[in-house]
């Protein structure tokens, strides 16, 4: 949680308290979002190089993907929305929306670059994937992390 004396004194008498535990459990979201998809690229990376070699890449990936999913699920489920029961139904929705997520922004991506023009297809992914992972979050704390529907 936010240790709210490091907040100036406006923002304090400001800000309700569910505000900033929102805040904290976006954060935590995000950092789990960057550190697994690293973990996902060092596995891919790792498997690529030293086993399957760059013409079997997508092998690497796959396995990258699957322990990038197991993580962030057991991270969000003990340090962001620190989830009590259901986990077993929670982990099969949530790779099955994570799926269905990834699957929906690629063809996002695809047809806004093609809009747009290829000279923006890095604006375009970094875009996409915010707008997304902002979903997703607040799919993963009102609904699928949330122990109110467990």
């Amino acid at each position: 949680m936010l240790d709210r004396s490091l907040l100036p004194g406006f923002v304090r008498d400001v800000v309700p308290e569910a505000w900033l535990v929102l805040f904290d459990k976006y954060v935590s979201f995000f950092v789990t979002g960057v550190t697994g998809v690293a973990l996902n690229l060092v596995i891919t990376w790792s498997l690529t190089t030293f086993v399957f070699g760059v013409n079997q890449y997508f092998y690497g990936y796959l396995i990258g993907l699957a322990v990038n999913l197991i993580y962030n699920f057991v991270r969000h489920a003990i340090v962001t929305f620190q989830t009590q029961t259901g986990h077993v139904k929670r982990f099969t929705l949530f790779i099955l929306y994570s799926l269905g997520m990834a699957g929906l922004q690629a063809i996002t991506v695809r047809e806004l670059v093609d809009v747009v023009g290829e000279a923006y297809y890095l604006l375009v992914i970094a875009t996409v994937i915010f707008v997304f992972s902002t979903i997703t979050f607040l799919v993963c704390n009102y609904w699928l992390f949330n122990d109110d529907y467990f």
